[in-house]
């Protein structure tokens, strides 16, 4: 999709912020190369043509890599060259992902990729936030839907000053490590942590980092608006009417039976049961609709959780708000091992050893 070629400039946080489209990857769906100071990223969507039948669901990857040669670096070792992701990689990559996935309609199932490339480094600025701006902005220029653009920003505070995108000296210092992103409207994601930070300090750390946000919004709306960008239409996938109220009438009682069972299993099993039952008991007058039930089916459980949860104020284990699953820890699990420990909450369960 040939857009012809943008550039935006403004200053943000004091340093020069540049973004530019349809100059690299030509070829994608969409792609922006994205400059903030030394830090340089080249983000690029491509999604398939074809939809994927049968799927009803985003199938969306997302990857980011950093290149050693970005640092002026060579790769060292026997083959000289890159091996698989590092596990700061996979973690921005997950970084990324959070915050945009949600905002592509879960109908678009056409195969989508999203790398985020590192083509300059800076030591001491961590490219990591705005590579989920580089994201954003390369959906912005690409056919595919999303309700977007976002931005993110990490937040720290030194010596009682809220600092936003601070440098990995500067962090040291800190007592708030927040990585915050959203859209104009509102916060979409955080991560982070703070040191024994009181609640009233987080929140107007939060508000103070959504308006940073919005400054790398502006940008990527202002390269949009000089682009003859054509998003792809999105099928609507409405519910049959006719079919929900059937399933409701049937189901309603026995999936509030099987939401308070305490084992996921269990639970897992008596929902899977219903749902066989229902499309059994409703394909003589419903021939062929088996994946218009199932999608029936599927939102008529989800309205039950919610009112479950808001309505009964439970979980769906039965649990109330205030109650925790049992909780308990074992250590010397391994005879031969320095050190190690079982610890199990509810059915959840983790192995360490030392």
């Amino acid at each position: 999709m040939d857009i012809g070629f943008r550039r935006v400039k403004k200053e943000v946080l004091g340093k020069n912020f540049e973004i530019e489209s349809g100059r690299l990857a030509k070829q994608a769906s969409g792609g922006v190369l994205l400059r903030h100071g030394d830090i340089v990223v080249l983000a690029t969507v491509v999604a398939e043509e074809d939809r994927v039948e049968g799927e009803d669901f985003l199938p969306l990857t997302i990857n980011y890599q950093e290149k050693l040669y970005a640092a002026g670096k060579i790769p060292g070792g026997y083959f000289r060259r890159e091996g698989r992701p590092s596990e700061n990689e996979i973690l921005i990559s997950r970084l990324i992902d959070r915050p945009i996935r949600p905002l592509i309609p879960k109908e678009f199932c056409y195969e989508t990729q999203i790398i985020v490339t590192v083509l300059s480094a800076d030591p001491e600025n961590a490219p990591d936030v705005l590579s989920v701006t580089a994201a954003s902005a390369a959906l912005g220029v690409s056919d595919v839907p999303f309700d977007g653009p976002i931005a993110a920003v990490r937040l720290g505070r030194i010596d009682g000053e809220l600092v936003c995108n601070p440098t990995r000296t500067e962090l040291q210092r800190s007592d708030i490590d927040i990585v915050v992103a959203g859209t104009k409207k509102a916060i979409v994601m955080v991560e982070g942590g703070a040191n024994e930070v009181s609640e009233d300090e987080v929140v107007e750390a939060l508000m103070f980092a959504h308006d940073r946000v919005k400054e790398f919004i502006e940008i990527q709306e202002e390269l949009v608006t000089g682009l003859d960008i054509k998003k792809r239409e999105i099928p609507i996938l409405a519910v049959n009417e006719s079919i929900k109220e059937r399933v409701f009438s049937l189901v309603t009682n026995r999936l509030g039976e099987s939401l308070v069972a305490p084992s996921k299993i269990e639970r897992k099993q008596k929902i899977n049961s219903t749902l066989r039952e229902t499309i059994e008991s409703l394909s003589a007058d419903f021939p062929g609709m088996e994946s218009e039930i199932t999608n029936a089916f599927e939102t008529v459980l989800k309205g039950i959780v919610r009112e479950f949860i808001i309505k009964d104020k439970k979980r769906v284990d039965g649990r109330s708000y205030e109650d925790i699953r049992d909780i308990s820890a074992e250590i010397g699990f391994f005879p031969r091992a320095h050190g190690s420990a079982l610890f199990t909450r509810g059915e959840t369960q983790a192995v360490v050893a030392t």
